[in-house]
């Protein structure tokens, strides 16, 4: 693992340095609000058990 020198701080999530890497993930496009909440909780729940910071990425329109 590549370890920078500068850590930063975002909204609370310590970045670089020795800290995990940040996972930003999501779907390409909203389907419904159901389906993009579900997928947001399970991404949650995943890079949570794995001590990774995480940051939910969609598109509205495309």
């Amino acid at each position: 693992m590549v370890t920078l020198t500068k850590e930063v701080n975002i909204a609370g999530i310590k970045l670089g340095g020795n800290n995990p890497p940040l996972i930003i993930a999501g779907p390409c496009v909203i389907e419904s609000e159901d389906v993009t909440l579900h997928t947001a909780q399970r991404l949650k729940d995943i890079c949570g058990s794995a001590g990774l910071p995480f940051a939910f990425k969609c598109s509205y329109d495309k």
